[in-house]
């Protein structure tokens, strides 16, 4: 006779930011759903709380949908508070972000107005009135700082990221090395499996 489903409690998954359930009875079945999340900031914390499986996590006034990237992803960005003037901007590490001390000025940059509040968007995409990308660079490989000013100057950092970019392999060409037996792309460590495949001119390739 078939026993019929016996859903246990959810469980929260904090890098997908959803939660699951099994049935008791069939490991097979398992009903997975997106969190419906509440965010409550509190000083320089937010404190984002699941409202049907009760799952909860931490983050600075910012955050982004990933830590590394290739040069030509987008840069999802989401701030949950605002202030007078607030905006962010995007340097490389160790630059300077104060131009009035000698630093200089972001690569992408986005005010924070109040209907953009726990809504995700493309630091990258150039919006008229609200962001502009100051120096007309394109991203390289390396280390960033995304910076949250709490004002229109930049002395007043709230919240700051980390953020590591790499070149975007899909449409680039490499040079196929060997170091020690493992095969490599230009520094970039892969996995290959090579094959001993058939010449029509003679001999094996």
């Amino acid at each position: 006779a078939a026993l019929g489903h016996a859903y246990g409690d959810w469980t929260f998954n904090s890098e997908t930011k959803t939660h699951a359930k099994t049935c008791a009875n069939d490991a097979s079945h398992v009903i997975t759903e997106n969190c419906t999340i509440t965010s409550v900031v509190s000083g320089n914390k937010v404190t984002h709380t699941c409202s049907v499986c009760n799952g909860t996590y931490e983050t600075g006034l910012i955050e982004t949908d990933k830590t590394t990237c290739g040069v030509t992803d987008p840069i999802m960005v989401t701030a949950y508070d605002t202030f007078s003037g607030a905006w962010v901007g995007l340097y490389k590490k160790d630059e300077n972000p104060d131009p009035d001390t000698g630093g200089i000025e972001s690569l992408f940059w986005a005010y924070i107005t109040e209907d953009m509040v726990g809504k995700p968007f493309d630091l990258t995409a150039v919006v008229p009135g609200v962001s502009a990308g100051n120096r007309g660079e394109k991203l390289s490989n390396g280390e960033y700082m995304l910076y949250f000013f709490g004002n229109s100057g930049y002395n007043n950092i709230v919240a700051e990221l980390e953020l590591e970019v790499f070149t975007d392999m899909s449409n680039t060409e490499f040079e196929l090395l060997f170091y020690n037996g493992e095969a490599r792309e230009n520094g970039y460590h892969r996995d290959f499996e090579l094959k001993t495949v058939d010449n029509p001119a003679g001999g094996e390739e």
